[in-house]
């Protein structure tokens, strides 16, 4: 009976560090899409536009992915505060992007 419950323990144990290994590979391949996601914004905006409007673009396309993949990272059961703060930085700079004058940017 003890040599049973320590395989239960043993095979808990290992459970739990599998889950918490597959929970760390998804916040990689999290953040590598949103590397990916914003080379490829980047690219196509400093292809089609220039200047202040390019820049605007830019900090609008980048509060979206913070946006994004912060609240993707709730599916890992990452912290509420973490991801809060990723939304909050990520509107805020969408908010920059859209309603700050151009005149301020330059």
């Amino acid at each position: 009976m003890q040599e049973r419950a320590r395989w239960a323990q043993a095979h808990a144990r290992f459970r739990t560090e599998l889950t918490e290994f597959k929970g760390q590979q998804l916040q990689l391949l999290g953040l590598l899409a949103a590397v990916v996601a914003f080379i490829a914004t980047a690219s196509n905006i400093a292809s089609q536009s220039s200047g202040i409007e390019g820049l605007r673009l830019m900090l609008v396309a980048s509060g979206a992915i913070a946006v994004v993949f912060g609240t993707f990272s709730l599916v890992n059961n990452s912290r509420v505060r973490r991801v809060a703060a990723a939304v909050v930085i990520g509107c805020a700079m969408i908010g920059a992007g859209m309603f700050v004058p151009a005149s301020w940017m330059s």
